[in-house]
């Protein structure tokens, strides 16, 4: 599985489970830079319309042994 699957996996889970509350679900949205100048992009962001409040969710995969620590920073 790839990122990308993985996060269109929650994505998908997201709005079989919560669309029908008002829960409109974007993927891959741009959001400006990262700290070290690349292009950002948030993975799921999710927004209630009627609340006007949004929350962003970052997914992240490994399919092998190692640390993860690395890939918060880049995600911050």
């Amino acid at each position: 599985m790839s990122g990308k699957e993985y996060a269109d996996l929650i994505a998908s889970y997201i709005y079989y489970n919560y669309s029908n509350r008002g829960i409109e679900i974007y993927r891959e949205v741009f959001i400006g830079k990262s700290i070290i100048g690349k292009n950002r992009k948030i993975d799921i962001v999710l927004w209630h319309r009627h609340l006007q409040e949004a929350f962003a969710i970052e997914c992240k995969y490994q399919a092998v042994q190692g640390t993860v620590d690395e890939k918060i920073l880049y995600a911050i």
